[in-house]
């Protein structure tokens, strides 16, 4: 138990770090909106979204180890 609580306290802290590096180090400018884009590219609000859930996976996977 001791373990995978460390497994869990491990990984929540690798991906706190990953997610604020993101997050202070945003792409300059308007250079991604400004790019040529197929009409099926999703919005930009599905990106947030989507690594949100695949952070909780990665959480949640470290967990069951």
């Amino acid at each position: 138990m001791l373990g995978s609580l460390f497994a869990l306290l491990v990984s929540l802290l690798l991906v706190g770090i990953t997610v604020s590096i993101g997050a202070r180090f945003r792409p300059d400018g308007g250079w991604y909106r400004e790019l040529c884009k197929p009409s099926w590219a999703p919005a930009d609000i599905a990106f947030p979204i989507a690594w949100g859930i695949l952070y909780l996976l990665i959480v949640i996977a470290a967990r069951r180890t």
